[in-house]
């Protein structure tokens, strides 16, 4: 049994040990590269590697333009992997639609016809509403949805990463994880007929999150005297938000709220003084400790960090509603 002082440490030097005795024993069962069709057969559950181990197949984004197949230690892990692999896998099959899907969504200059998908509700008001551009009249980019697009791609600690996740999360929410070949084909079947219409419904989503992510930026923005601890942990709070992976795995009417909840923080704190937020601050810290004392890394180590805290993440949102923004948390009940 390891022993350390550093518990951080500890489990990170353990976990390292089992991915790396995991890869050991799977290396070479169930690995290709370079798919570029289902033509693999159909996926078992699970595949028993030797009287210790089991693996779990999937597909997984390699990155590149076509996705590769493994084991993976764990179900969670090769669910995640499996949902970005299938993604890819459409990507690489399909390109046409895609390329439509992307100019639509991201050209700043003239774009390819798209399906005329009216989206259940839009607000003129929203911040460049990306779900504007699959409205009625032309498809045609506006310069408000170039602007959304523009703080998309400078959102977060990885922000070069939301345009491709923006158009993983539209395809994993509509191919879901397939097995076999007859599920894999009845699925992107159905993508070719709700493309757009899935992409209008998150980019409107989307929309509403970037209006009050960017408020909250711009009130971030200012260095309040006397509110200087404050203002940092509700910087940390934002960050978190967006985390690496955010837009794979948010439930995206929460994160509005927990936004919303943070926007509220920061408001009530600038017009009060500085003592309030801070007696409000220690009481957070006093139970946020326990939350993240035990969070460790996924058996794989490679899933998106978003998805690997999302349970943390989400108890921590929890914590902070009740703290700083309990109207934010009534509207839950």
């Amino acid at each position: 049994v390891g022993r350390g002082l550093d518990l951080e440490v500890l489990q990170s030097s353990l976990a390292g040990q089992v991915r790396e005795r995991f890869a050991n024993v799977a290396k070479g069962r169930f690995e290709k590269s370079q798919i570029s069709s289902w033509s693999f057969g159909d996926l078992p559950k699970e595949v028993a590697i030797d009287r210790h181990t089991v693996g779990f197949p999937g597909l997984h984004d390699t990155g590149g333009d076509r996705p590769g197949l493994k084991l993976w230690p764990s179900p969670g892990c090769a669910q995640v992997q499996h949902r970005l692999g299938v993604a890819l896998l459409y990507r690489s099959t399909h390109a046409e639609p895609l390329r439509r899907l992307l100019a639509v969504l991201f050209s700043n200059g003239d774009t390819a016809p798209a399906p005329k998908v009216v989206p259940k509700t839009t607000s003129k008001d929203n911040f460049g509403s990306l779900a504007a551009a699959f409205g009625g009249g032309s498809p045609q980019l506006t310069p408000r949805v170039t602007a959304e697009a523009w703080f998309l791609s400078r959102l977060g600690a990885q922000s070069e990463r939301n345009r491709d996740d923006l158009v993983r999360r539209i395809l994993m929410n509509l191919l879901g994880s397939p097995s076999t070949m007859a599920e894999w084909k009845t699925a992107s079947d159905r993508v070719e007929e709700v493309l757009f219409e899935q992409a209008a419904t998150v980019s409107e989503a989307i929309s509403k999150i970037l209006g009050t992510a960017e408020t909250v930026s711009r009130l971030l923005a200012g260095t309040e005297p006397g509110y200087a601890e404050s203002i940092e942990d509700a910087r940390h709070h934002f960050t978190m938000l967006l985390t690496p992976g955010w837009l794979l795995s948010a439930d995206f009417q929460r994160m509005l709220l927990d936004l919303q909840g943070l926007e509220m923080r920061i408001t009530r704190m600038l017009g009060s003084a500085p003592g309030k937020d801070l007696q409000k601050l220690e009481r957070y810290e006093e139970s946020a400790a326990r939350i993240w004392q035990n969070v460790a890394p996924c058996p794989c180590g490679s899933c998106p960090p978003a998805i690997q805290r999302a349970a943390a993440v989400a108890e921590d949102n929890d914590l902070r509603l009740h703290c700083f923004a309990p109207e934010i948390k009534a509207r839950m009940k």
